[in-house]
């Protein structure tokens, strides 16, 4: 049983057996408590997902554009982590374990060659980042690390898509990750994921990469000036979106 559900049937009881006032006050320290659990949390941000797509879907065309650079970017992602070393299907196991419901290699499979050649392509002329070819690895990986390691090229990508225009509003990666990934709703999302698991140690397991400036797994600097300002993903809010935020 979750922590959000043994605090409602401990407010349930409290209300029943309690003194009005020894109950109020039993309620109140239990929604504190809810307030710092990372699950509440997690519900709390999960029900303003919904209100953004819903309101989304109302109000706004379908950004096709942003959905393609995610999808593509997470098998670029994939496609860099093996030419590093790493073995497809430690690639797609460390992505199910973050929480994506398939690996970038196991979406690739239902696609065929030709087709995989011109998405990278397209998003290579997009993103302005180089898909490298599949062939012998560059350097071994610890593939302990890969997890972590997508996650964080995950934030990149949405990172740089935002600053280019791409994506209208941040909450619109995690809706795209949950609709076209099968990113774990229980989670939250992938970037309120890493807001609670915090920024920084994404951004240094990118750094510590060394990768060339052209490659997906390099951090762009909108990435970079993002963490050493202190600021947070959800910070970065367009205007016309701004009033779905506080939803």
């Amino acid at each position: 049983m979750t922590a959000a559900a043994q605090a409602v049937i401990r407010a349930v009881e409290a209300a029943a057996l309690l003194p009005f006032e020894r109950g109020v006050a039993l309620e109140e320290v239990l929604a504190q408590d809810l307030a710092r659990d990372a699950e509440a949390r997690a519900a709390r941000y999960r029900a303003r997902l919904a209100h953004f797509a819903r309101a989304s879907a109302r109000d706004e065309p379908p950004n096709d554009a942003a959905a393609t650079w995610v999808r593509q970017g997470y098998w670029a992602i994939g496609r860099s982590l093996l030419v590093r070393g790493a073995r497809p299907d430690a690639i797609d196991a460390a992505a199910r374990q973050i929480g994506f419901a398939k690996g970038p290699f196991a979406m690739m499979e239902t696609h065929s060659g030709e087709e995989i050649v011109r998405e990278f392509d397209a998003f290579a002329r997009a993103s302005g980042w180089r898909v490298p070819a599949s062939g012998f690895a560059q350097a071994s990986l610890d593939e302990a690390l890969l997890g972590g390691i997508i996650h964080a090229g995950m934030v990149n990508l949405c990172v740089a898509a935002q600053a280019a225009g791409v994506l209208r509003h941040t909450m619109e990666a995690d809706v795209i990750a949950a609709r076209d990934l099968g990113f774990e709703a229980a989670k939250g999302g992938l970037l309120f994921q890493a807001e609670e698991q915090g920024l920084l140690p994404l951004l240094r397991a990118l750094q510590g990469l060394r990768a060339e400036a052209a490659s997906v797994l390099a951090p762009v600097p909108e990435f970079s000036r993002l963490v050493n300002e202190g600021r947070r993903l959800f910070d970065e809010v367009t205007p016309r979106n701004a009033s779905l935020a506080g939803a």
